[in-house]
């Protein structure tokens, strides 16, 4: 019986001991806070709306810079040239004058015409370097000419003048022999 007298104390004194806690604690909750004082929200005075579902239109408006996403760099290198011809030589400076340039942001394809650069010198230089071309194949023809000329010459020496010189020289040998043996017994 022993055993069940100290079950049954031991049941009081641990149902005493809640609800003497919770006779503490339900004094000491209103002092919590004078203890604990509670921080501002962040979210303190901002308006609240009731959430419902609705679609959802965004438009931004800022300002920046519209940029392209693939960029093409063209480049034109100007090479410094120089041509030369007997009597005339010319060069240009690697260098040339912007003459027009299409407006910017202007749609653009492949093969059209981006700029237009001053290009004088090198019509120029080529211009002359036609005329030395012309010069040049006329020399030439000059050269073919006069060997033909040459290779003539030579054909009719041999075939002509270089016969006739033989059978003349060839025709006079007899009579040669015949005066150097009157010269020897006279």
């Amino acid at each position: 019986m022993r055993s069940t007298r100290t079950r049954w104390s031991l049941g009081l004194s641990s149902a005493g001991i809640v609800v003497a806690l919770a006779l503490v604690t339900s004094m000491a909750l209103p002092r919590l806070k004078e203890w604990f004082p509670r921080t501002h929200s962040p979210l303190e005075g901002l308006r609240t709306a009731a959430v419902r579902r609705d679609s959802l239109s965004v438009t931004l408006i800022t300002t920046g810079r519209i940029d392209c996403t693939e960029r093409t760099v063209i480049e034109c290198d100007l090479q410094r040239l120089s041509s030369g011809s007997p009597g005339a030589s010319s060069s240009s400076g690697g260098s040339s004058t912007l003459i027009s340039v299409i407006p910017e942001g202007t749609p653009v394809k492949k093969g059209d015409i981006l700029c237009t650069m001053d290009s004088s010198e090198y019509e120029e230089m080529l211009r002359l370097q036609k005329i030395a071309v012309k010069q040049s194949r006329s020399d030439h023809r000059q050269a073919e000419l006069n060997l033909d000329v040459a290779q003539m010459s030579v054909r009719e020496y041999k075939e002509g003048t270089l016969v006739e010189s033989l059978k003349a020289l060839s025709g006079g040998i007899p009579s040669a022999r015949r005066a150097f043996s009157k010269r020897e017994t006279g």
